[in-house]
């Protein structure tokens, strides 16, 4: 094999590296969330190999976020940042589809906002593209409460995963924490403002507990939704 043959070779080859690396691109802000306090995100697809994790805070506050695997249940080992001029070179694909998973999001009171991108080729991009349109449909009410001051509230949710909503509709301040019947914070949040609303997902079936803190006067709407 001459040396001409050899260089031709490598740079069809390098050639071919670079047009499919160039079919990569980062999608910023695939999935977003804003609160304060712990939340349990929906469970959110991860359509490719490489993804990234950021957050800001208008305040200085303690933030741990940890992205939990599905299928196992486990946390997620870190996923290399590719930074956007890097030549991409695909790992291996799962044939079995997107990786399911779900953001455990846990801080103090202070508000922050927690941003996913991920790095896609064209077909991924689509199927995240179908994804979000689909995400559009009307939402089940399974159960509403309205009340003022505090109150505790026993729910069972049969099936999971379902969404909880909290609308604060008066003035004053309401406080919010939802728990499982073996004491697992799933959601926590402060409500300062009317109107001001957060919401969570509870991503395990079985009896939950929301435990509402408000002054007696402050009037308040939680909402359960499939």
């Amino acid at each position: 094999m001459n040396k001409k043959f050899l260089c031709c070779f490598s740079v069809m080859v390098f050639l071919a590296v670079v047009l499919h690396a160039d079919d990569y691109r980062w999608i910023k802000n695939t999935f977003s969330w804003r609160g304060n306090g712990t939340l349990t995100t929906q469970v959110i697809p991860l359509f490719g190999e490489s993804y990234r994790v950021s957050y800001s805070s208008a305040q200085k506050g303690a933030l741990r976020i940890t992205v939990v695997d599905m299928a196992t249940r486990r946390p997620l080992p870190p996923k290399e940042i590719v930074k956007t001029k890097q030549l991409l070179q695909p790992g291996s694909k799962s044939t079995s589809g997107p990786q399911k998973a779900v953001l455990v999001i846990e801080g103090d009171s202070h508000p922050w906002e927690v941003r996913i991108d991920q790095c896609l080729d064209s077909m991924q991009e689509w199927d995240l593209m179908n994804f979000q349109k689909q995400q559009g449909q009307p939402e089940e009410h399974l159960a509403i409460w309205t009340g003022t001051g505090s109150e505790e509230i026993v729910f069972d949710g049969k099936s999971a995963p379902w969404k909880f909503r909290v609308v604060q509709e008066g003035e004053g301040m309401v406080n919010v924490a939802v728990t499982s019947d073996t004491a697992k914070l799933y959601y926590k949040t402060s409500l300062h403002n009317p109107a001001q609303s957060g919401e969570g997902w509870i991503t395990t079936a079985g009896t939950v507990t929301i435990k509402v803190t408000a002054a007696n006067d402050t009037e308040w709407t939680i909402e359960a939704l499939k």
